[in-house]
């Protein structure tokens, strides 16, 4: 009888406490107030990118349409569309991000509105022959039109990237121009600098960001310009 007892009373035990646990321990951490979730990878909240840059004839380059040679100009425009085309934003930022193309030479354009990011194609910087003629290099102009649009995006983050010989028409006023609109914004920038044979020496574009990549030939747009993409996507 006592036998019988006992062994009623482990069976309920066992019952009660149900199937044995592991002693193996998880390598995931609860969260709580002690361990909160970590944040999401910046490339999953969209972007609203600005691309600025140099619209000067000498600079793009007008091979295409001038038929003297002594006013021929290789410049940097088709170099940049075959690096836009091979190394698309769209594949690398985030689902929802946008675009919007800004030229600067003697003041600033937008070229391509504000737009889907799918849109920011060779298409959207234009053909050579449509900066026939373009003087000047008004760079401060570029950045301010380039600002005042991305603060009419509702993305979370803000991008805007110069493209140029680094160069402003009037050198000293625009240091100390770029270096203002630096302090007054929190949006990221950064710089591609591609000098061509006729850009003149100095650069202005560093009192704006310190984020300068200098490009020794067209050729180079391409790796720069992936590099890039992956930096702002934060891979």
């Amino acid at each position: 009888m006592r036998t019988a007892f006992v062994l009623a009373a482990t069976a309920l035990v066992i019952a009660c406490s149900g199937p044995s646990k592991s002693t193996t321990t998880s390598s995931s951490t609860a969260v709580s107030a002690e361990n909160p979730a970590p944040d999401q990878p910046a490339a999953t909240a969209a972007i609203a990118l600005a691309i600025v840059f140099n619209g000067q004839e000498i600079w793009i380059g007008n091979e295409d349409h001038e038929s003297e040679p002594e006013t021929q100009y290789t410049g940097a425009l088709k170099g940049l569309r075959a690096a836009l085309a091979a190394e698309p934003p769209a594949r690398a930022l985030p689902a929802g991000s946008q675009a919007v193309v800004i030229s600067y030479s003697a003041g600033a354009a937008i070229r391509a509105p504000l737009g889907p990011i799918e849109a920011l194609t060779p298409d959207a910087l234009g053909t050579q022959i449509d900066y026939r003629a373009r003087i000047g290099l008004d760079l401060v102009q570029g950045v301010q039109l380039g600002l005042s649009e991305l603060a009419k995006a509702a993305a979370p983050r803000k991008v805007l990237v110069v493209i140029g010989d680094g160069n402003d028409t009037n050198l000293d006023t625009a240091r100390a121009s770029l270096e203002a609109l630096k302090q007054s914004t929190s949006v990221e920038i950064y710089a591609l600098v591609y000098k061509s044979p006729l850009s003149a020496d100095g650069e202005a574009i560093r009192a704006l960001t310190p984020n300068v990549v200098v490009i020794g030939s067209t050729d180079g747009f391409r790796a720069a310009l992936a590099d890039l993409w992956r930096r702002v996507a934060g891979r």
